[in-house]
């Protein structure tokens, strides 16, 4: 079987004779190195989970920087990005539904047997009107509407909460822009998704 990790699905598509090298070596994926962009996101975590407050949640913050980076150059940035989350978070006024979760993409019986596609979310949020939304965390700005993930993300998730894809809207927080961004998915866009990925086991195979 092959198994494609959330992160790899872009660089899949874009050349599968190179991935397909790449599996075959066992180097798919990109680990996240552990820095301070890790450590922050483990705390936006903890904090959601425990039902901390944001003050609560900065305070552990600073705390687990100077303990496992003293005076790193980057500490005033990271506290900033932690600031501007919270403002952004607090403007969605969605109520949290689940911190990191583990998913796996549901998938045809033609291929479910013949390719894995997984992957973590960073967030799942209640919101509002009795729907979720699910978010992917990212560092650096990106072309999300584009993003191949988007629509997979969406099944996995509604595969999770036992509910209808629509029911489920997907975006990306980005930590330079301070901003979450909702990516539109269609079920035209859910559907050549699994195309897609029918016509990249072939390729992989």
């Amino acid at each position: 079987m092959i198994k494609l990790p959330f992160s790899s699905i872009a660089e899949a598509k874009a050349d599968p004779a190179a991935f397909k090298k790449r599996l075959s070596s066992k180097q798919t994926g990109s680990p996240m190195r552990y820095g301070p962009n890790r450590l922050l996101q483990e705390v936006i975590n903890r904090m959601h989970n425990d039902a901390m407050s944001f003050a609560q949640g900065r305070i552990d913050l600073s705390s687990r920087m100077a303990q496992r980076f003293p005076g790193h150059r980057r500490t005033a940035e990271i506290l900033t990005w932690f600031e501007e989350y919270a403002t952004d978070y607090s403007r969605l006024a969605h109520s949290h539904a689940l911190g990191w979760t583990n998913v796996a993409v549901p998938l045809p019986a033609d291929i479910e047997n013949d390719i894995a596609v997984t992957g973590r979310v960073g967030r799942v949020d209640l919101v509002p009107d009795g729907t979720y939304a699910a978010w992917l965390m990212a560092i650096n700005p990106g072309t999300w509407q584009l993003d191949p993930r988007m629509p997979l993300l969406q099944l996995a998730v509604a595969d999770i909460l036992g509910c209808s894809p629509e029911e489920v809207s997907v975006g990306v927080y980005c930590f330079k822009d301070g901003l979450h961004y909702v990516v539109p998915v269609s079920a035209n866009d859910r559907a050549q998704a699994i195309t897609d990925l029918r016509n990249l086991e072939k390729a992989l195979r």
